[in-house]
């Protein structure tokens, strides 16, 4: 705007500097300021270099402007655009009022024809401003009620007309909303409801070309008794298009007589052209914060009904959510009967509560039942204009069904429904089928939370069940041992006494008879004695001391050489040079395990095979090793062979003897110092079993 008001400043400035030129000379300098004048302004767009002007006897016919008919020209060498040629001419039909240039006749005649073109100039220098503004204004991210209004406003301000209305258009339904209106008196009250289906607004959007009527009363289009009573003599409509789509249409009436001119149609045809451009553009910002808000509520939802794991309380909150978010009349979920029949309504909202449960239809009947057996998305835009459409309520316009999927099986549906024909667009189908989508996975985890809960009662239960029954079972174990233990003490005393002949002499058959007995009474003894022990072993009946551990490894090992020699098995100590590996433990205890699992080699081993234990210190803790090149163990029975009463197979009991539960007291003992047992082995390869103690109980390197 700045600059056009530069442009009338230098046009009144030459027309000064003209009148007061008395010759050739002056009348250049007049030209030379102006074009300076002019031209300071100049951008990259349309550049002006080496630009200079002078006034000449004989014209350019490129870049010339004759000077009236005083045979003198303004000429111009250098490139100019197209407004400032235009400048240019106008500079030149001024200079004919110089002195030294025109008779006086001459001078009346030109100054009347300089106040046209001033006037002309300024006219179009405010309308240029005024359209300026406008398109500065619609290309800011405005509000779709704000654009309208401001195209209304604009629309009046570059024409002198009576009214204007702006209608925005759905191609897909073929219908208006009247979005703006603007009347001369500032009144923006709509002139009808709606636009005719025969009138000039939907001919305009059919066509997709303005329609211009300057003579309203005799055009087909006004002929109704409606039209004539509005009185309009002269409309003109243009169409608001994107590409090849139709926003809407802007119409522009006047009430008394008037032809559009050329300037009128240009303005207003460029207005159109920028109003759709900011129409769609106010479209998709009111998009994107629908989207916003509506992904912020759906965000919302999923906050609300995640925490849920009750199903009926998830479906219930979903319904409504999604009634208050599409602002619905009702909102619903159906969900699928055991023989998957029938569809049953378990949840909704802006229904009669006493359909909840008891409301039912069956599947393919119905949109729901549709839906359920498309497993797709089904949409009734208008109810009334269905003849298949099968509702609880006549006062259902347009409903979307959406079907429940669980694993790609249809589980139930997600209804949403209004009271208006056409109201929800695609953006609005696309979000019910998310939130269908996130409600179908949260009835999924409230249901199988549901199954994990019993399940977990279930194996609660289960759980108390056979704490009671293994303390039972230990509680009898126990009872029975202490209640064994007596007989076979009697036993054993009169088996002795027999033995010692004090019940008078025997013979070498009841000898070798009573040996016998004695022999499987102390191995019951034993029996007893490991089962009591396997029952009481724990942390705190143990007796922590600073023991050596090479020491009691050594005494363990030479304690068995007897039985190995006696079986052809050698057995060695490899301590890798420790003169001493102290260690908090009890020694009683880690007594029987060396003795468990040394004995087990050397009774697993072959004649004439080995048996290897191994002392050294690993991360803060004692280690021993003991190999052997026994028969082995298979894989998979590596953590069965430390359970009570378990050996790898019936017939190595019979073979090597044994109780099997050995194996099971060395690592409740390990366990109880807070240490760990464990094996290597391969059937046929030999085992090797290791165990590690921490150097001290309470973490200390004493």
């Amino acid at each position: 705007m700045n600059e056009q008001n530069n442009q009338v400043l230098a046009l009144q400035l030459l027309r000064q500097r003209v009148l007061a030129a008395e010759s050739v000379a002056e009348l250049q300098v007049a030209a030379e300021l102006f074009a300076a004048e002019v031209l300071e302004g100049e951008t990259a767009v349309s550049t002006v270099l080496n630009t200079t002007v002078s006034i000449q006897k004989r014209p350019s016919p490129a870049n010339g402007f004759p000077i009236g008919k005083s045979g003198y020209a303004l000429h111009i060498e250098g490139a100019i655009n197209k407004e400032n040629r235009s400048l240019f001419q106008l500079a030149a039909a001024l200079m004919v009022e110089a002195p030294c240039l025109a008779t006086p006749d001459a001078i009346t005649q030109t100054e009347r024809q300089l106040e046209e073109a001033l006037c002309k100039a300024e006219k179009r220098v405010n309308e240029l401003s005024t359209f300026q503004e406008v398109i500065l204004q619609l290309n800011t991210p405005l509000e779709l009620d704000s654009v309208l209004n401001l195209i209304a406003e604009s629309a009046l301000q570059l024409v002198d007309a009576d009214n204007l209305h702006i209608y925005l258009y759905d191609m897909e339904s073929d219908n208006f909303s009247i979005s703006a209106a603007r009347w001369s008196n500032g009144d923006t009250s709509p002139a009808v409801s709606a636009p005719r289906k025969e009138g000039l607004t939907r001919t305009v959007a059919l066509r997709k070309e303005a329609i211009v009527i300057n003579d309203a009363p005799s055009h087909p289009l006004f002929q109704g008794t409606q039209a004539k009573g509005w009185q309009v003599k002269a409309i003109a409509g243009f169409p608001l298009m994107y590409g090849k789509v139709v926003l809407g249409v802007f119409t522009i009436t006047y009430l008394h007589t008037h032809t559009f001119s050329k300037d009128d149609l240009r303005v207003l045809t460029l207005l159109a052209d920028q109003a759709a451009v900011a129409v769609r553009n106010a479209a998709l910002f009111d998009n994107s914060q629908r989207r916003l808000r509506d992904m912020t509520a759906l965000m919302d939802m999923a906050t609300r009904v995640t925490g849920k794991l009750e199903v009926q309380e998830v479906m219930q909150t979903t319904v409504q959510v999604l009634r208050q978010l599409f602002n619905a009349r009702a909102s619903t979920i159906t969900m699928l009967t055991d023989d998957k029949l029938e569809l049953l309504v378990v949840a909704g909202d802006g229904i009669l509560p006493e359909m909840i449960g008891e409301a039912r239809m069956k599947v393919g009947e119905g949109v729901s039942g549709v839906a359920i057996r498309l497993a797709d998305t089904v949409y009734i835009p208008d109810a009334h204009a269905d003849p298949d459409f099968l509702s609880f309520g006549d006062e259902i316009r347009s409903l979307i069904a959406v079907p429940l999927l669980v694993r790609d099986e249809a589980i139930g549906t997600l209804t949403i429904d209004s009271d208006e024909p056409y109201a929800f667009d695609a953006a609005n189908i696309k979000l019910i089928a998310v939130a269908a989508a996130q409600v179908s996975i949260t009835i999924a985890n409230a249901r199988l939370f549901g199954d994990i809960k019993k399940h977990a009662e279930d194996l609660e239960e289960a759980y108390i069940e056979l704490k009671e029954s293994d303390r039972l079972k230990d509680e009898l174990v126990q009872n029975v041992s202490h209640e064994l233990r007596t007989p076979l003490s009697f036993v054993r005393g009169y088996v002795d006494l027999l033995l010692d002949e004090v019940m008078g002499p025997l013979a070498e058959a009841q000898v070798d008879a009573l040996n016998i007995v004695s022999t499987k009474t102390d191995e019951i003894t034993r029996l007893i004695g490991d089962i009591v022990t396997l029952q009481r072993i724990n942390a705190s009946n143990l007796d922590f001391e600073m023991v050596d551990m090479v020491d009691c490894v050594k005494t363990a090992v030479s304690g068995h050489q007897l039985t190995a020699d006696k079986q052809g098995v050698e057995v060695t100590f490899d301590c890798a040079d420790y003169s001493e590996l102290v260690a908090e433990i009890d020694a009683g205890r880690i007594n029987q395990v060396l003795a468990n699992l040394i004995g087990n080699a050397i009774k697993f081993s072959p004649d004439g095979g080995t048996v290897g234990v191994f002392l050294h210190e690993q991360d803060n803790n004692i280690r021993v090793d003991i190999i052997d090149k026994g028969i082995g163990i298979p894989k998979d029975k590596h953590q069965r062979i430390f359970e009570r009463f378990y050996q790898v197979d019936g017939s190595s009991r019979r073979r090597f003897g044994g109780t099997g539960v050995g194996l099971a007291i060395a690592k409740r003992i390990v366990d109880a110092h807070g240490g760990a047992l464990w094996v290597e082995s391969e059937e046929g390869e030999g085992s090797k079993f290791m165990f590690a103690l921490p150097i001290s109980q309470n973490g200390d390197l004493a």
